[in-house]
């Protein structure tokens, strides 16, 4: 199946591949099948970044608890540190884990202005998401970072 961008093509995608981009709202992309018949079009909002297209060529955005279609899972690894998270902004965001398995796994709620810890392991994904599940950061933690992650509009 082909899936691409109207403004600049993209990846042929086997199924249960997983492919990462960035896009802006109001691209199209088109699902395609053989002979590059147009199965499937959406378009990408500010609410909607992270697409599903299942064997039905449905598109949707991911919930919680599928599969992260947006890059790699946590790595089983050794050397557990502790990390922390700040938020910078006005409101409340949601601390999420991409599990081994690459479930969005949900942690907790970290209040406006507020910060967390974490026990973690190196190479461990966390994403933070806003009240309408809209992206707001993604970290892939490691103790030789800068500590602390910030959350924040930059």
């Amino acid at each position: 199946m082909e899936f691409d961008c109207t403004e600049g093509g993209g990846p042929s995608l086997a199924p249960g591949q997983r492919e990462k981009a960035v896009t802006h709202p109001g691209h199209i992309f088109l699902a395609r099948g053989e002979g590059d018949q147009v199965l499937r079009t959406f378009t990408a909002s500010a609410d909607a970044q992270t697409f599903v297209v299942d064997d039905a060529l449905i598109a949707r955005i991911a919930k919680e608890g599928e599969p992260y279609t947006e890059g790699n899972c946590s790595p089983k690894t050794e050397g557990r540190f502790n990390v922390e998270f700040i938020n910078h902004l006005n409101e409340p965001v949601r601390m999420q884990w991409i599990g081994f398995d690459c479930t969005v796994r949900m942690l907790r709620t970290v209040p406006a202005n507020g910060k967390t810890r974490e026990m973690t392991y190196p190479g461990h994904i966390f994403r933070f998401v806003d009240s309408v599940g809209r992206q707001l950061a993604t970290f892939d933690v490691s103790p030789d970072d800068e500590q602390p992650y910030h959350v924040s509009d930059d």
